[in-house]
């Protein structure tokens, strides 16, 4: 018997890859930078911790700016266009409620900051499904 499910965020729950590309492309821009997407037409890494694609992409890009405000801006930015245009990926509502009806317990874990994670539940109203919510920034070896 299954006794719980845990979630990914990122293109499970929503999907963000393009909300997340949108806000590093506006940080980007406002430095008069010209992003270029990767192979998977994004700009950020998919997978990679926040801090370690700005050091990336500080390189890349050939910024000045310190990290801790990139990481700002850019998280300002992602939230503003959750806000606008976040859906929930198709069958998840159906399948949480299938989940909670059942008695199994959710759980939530992504290398998202806890910030964008909570401006997701919330914003999509999902939040009372999770039993526990972890972001990669509260352990010391995220994927």
């Amino acid at each position: 018997m299954i006794e719980a499910v845990i979630f990914d965020m990122d293109g499970i729950i929503a999907d963000t890859e393009k909300l997340h590309s949108e806000s590093y492309e506006e940080v980007l821009e406002s430095f008069g930078k010209k992003p270029e997407p990767n192979k998977y037409g994004v700009v950020q890494m998919v997978g990679v911790h926040e801090e370690e694609q700005w050091v990336i992409l500080k390189r890349r890009y050939n910024l000045d700016e310190d990290i801790p405000s990139l990481m700002k801006r850019r998280g300002t930015i992602f939230q503003e266009l959750v806000k606008k245009h976040i859906v929930p990926a198709s069958g998840l509502i159906p399948l949480l409620d299938l989940l909670k009806g059942h008695n199994i317990k959710i759980g939530l874990a992504s290398s998202s900051v806890i910030e964008h994670i909570d401006e997701i539940l919330d914003t999509l109203g999902i939040r009372p499904y999770f039993k526990e919510v972890l972001s990669a920034q509260f352990v010391q070896r995220p994927k």
